[in-house]
């Protein structure tokens, strides 16, 4: 049976894991411009590994989204004009909260729409990590790794940091975590010639979850780092 083709033209839309015996949950997903971190008005091609268990879109609460059962895998594949494609494999159960991929731009390509960012403007992403750890996930290292290079192109930009835990253990024990977490964040830009004037960074422990901390699932979601670029 072909896979069912799914193709979105908007850069950000929400993927839904559902099942009959599990709770949906949203994910969203921006599209960004690696060098300027401004969205990016893609194309999103869905291929499901398991097309039966996929629906069409729908558009809803100004939203794209499509179902995919959280065992499903499947490939995202994403195109623009004047960038390069980028095709990576997804997992219905190892999404986050929000999701954000980078497009590179292609060599010669001609934008015409301020390609440098303007002031005042900010741009942030989700980092996520071990449970009751400062290590960030596989996956979130290359958020890191983009706003790093972002920060050391535009030498007048700021990044905000907030730590966040969920709460298992001890409230004040989370707080430490979660401080631990923001500046292990900013020790990576530092060790990156990233200068520390140039870096902020607040803890707030469990007290700012994003989902319920019922399940293991949500509680995922609430161990992270928020990053936040201002100039």
């Amino acid at each position: 049976m072909k896979s069912i083709l799914l193709i979105i033209s908007l850069y950000f839309f929400t993927i839904l894991a559902a099942s009959a015996q599990v709770t949906r949950s949203k994910v969203t997903v921006r599209v960004l411009d690696k060098n300027t971190l401004r969205p990016v008005d893609a194309n999103i091609v869905v291929t499901s590994q398991h097309s039966d268990k996929q629906t069409a879109t729908l558009f809803e609460d100004k939203m794209y989204k499509f179902k995919l059962a959280p065992g499903d895998t499947g490939v995202l594949t994403i195109y623009a004009a004047g960038y390069e494609m980028l095709s990576e494999a997804i997992a219905a159960n190892q999404l986050g909260e929000t999701e954000v991929f980078y497009l590179t731009p292609q060599k010669n390509a001609r934008h015409f729409d301020a390609p440098k960012p303007a002031l005042n403007e900010g741009v942030s992403t989700v980092l996520y990590f071990y449970q009751s750890e400062a290590t960030v996930l596989e996956k979130s290292k290359r958020h890191l790794e983009h706003f790093a290079e972002f920060l050391q192109n535009h030498e007048h930009a700021h990044v905000e940091l907030t730590g966040h835990t969920d709460n298992v253990g001890d409230p004040y024990e989370n707080y430490l975590l979660s401080n631990i977490r923001a500046d292990s964040v900013k020790s990576y830009f530092i060790s990156n010639q990233i200068n520390g004037d140039r870096i902020s960074s607040r803890a707030f422990g469990d007290k700012k979850p994003v989902a319920p901390n019922d399940t293991e699932q949500n509680r995922r979601l609430n161990r992270r780092v928020e990053m936040k670029i201002d100039f």
